[in-house]
């Protein structure tokens, strides 16, 4: 099982610095402060590195524990498949763009702040079905569901919670998040699109 750290060392390394960070940000309010993302900060003080930071902070143990999880189940894959410095481009694209429907929405809102990599590790979870669209994905107790079928009603449920601001949640970062690593994965490697496609037609036909 930890040979993964070896062969996947960018994804090794975002999973230890994004557990230590959320752990010491749990006790220390000034590390959270910094690294959270406050958009009518961040365009007011130029503090654009919010962008990246707030994905290496969580707002709870359980919030941290999913994240990782899935994070640990599909990143250190990823970077085997998709090469290390094009992980590292999907993943860091992917939470900045995950961020952006925020930004334009709530710039003039002192109070607005957000937390967490979901958008990041919503982007490799989607990029990895593209790979492996048959791999079985399960949430919690649920039993496991074709990947390919897991994408269709996550981006689905993403879209109308966004749309209808469901919950302390953040919707748009999953979504847009989710789209982002789609879009990567095809601009890195345009192979994947016909290939997944063409194992569609055979699924679905």
């Amino acid at each position: 099982m930890f040979d993964r750290f070896f062969t996947s060392p960018v994804a090794a390394t975002i999973f230890v610095i994004t557990i230590i960070t959320s752990i010491r940000a749990f006790s220390d309010a000034n590390l959270k402060y910094q690294f959270i993302f406050n958009p009518y900060r961040m365009v007011r003080e130029k503090k654009w590195q919010m962008l990246v930071t707030h994905g290496l902070i969580h707002g709870s143990w359980w919030h941290l524990g999913f994240n990782m999880m899935a994070f640990f189940y599909f990143a250190f894959a990823l970077e085997r498949i998709l090469g290390h410095w094009q992980f590292v481009v999907l993943y860091l694209l992917s939470l900045i763009a995950g961020s952006i429907p925020a930004l334009v929405r709530h710039k003039d809102d002192s109070y607005y702040n957000a937390l967490g990599a979901s958008g990041a590790i919503s982007a490799v979870v989607l990029s990895v079905i593209l790979f492996i669209p048959e791999v079985g994905i399960s949430l919690i107790f649920l039993p496991a569901i074709p990947g390919w079928l897991f994408a269709l009603l996550y981006l689905g449920f993403s879209f109308v919670a966004s749309m209808r601001n469901w919950g302390n949640i953040g919707h748009d970062a999953h979504l847009f998040g989710a789209i982002a690593g789609i879009v990567i994965t095809v601009l890195l490697r345009p192979d994947v699109a016909t290939s997944f496609m063409q194992w569609m037609s055979i699924k679905l036909g």
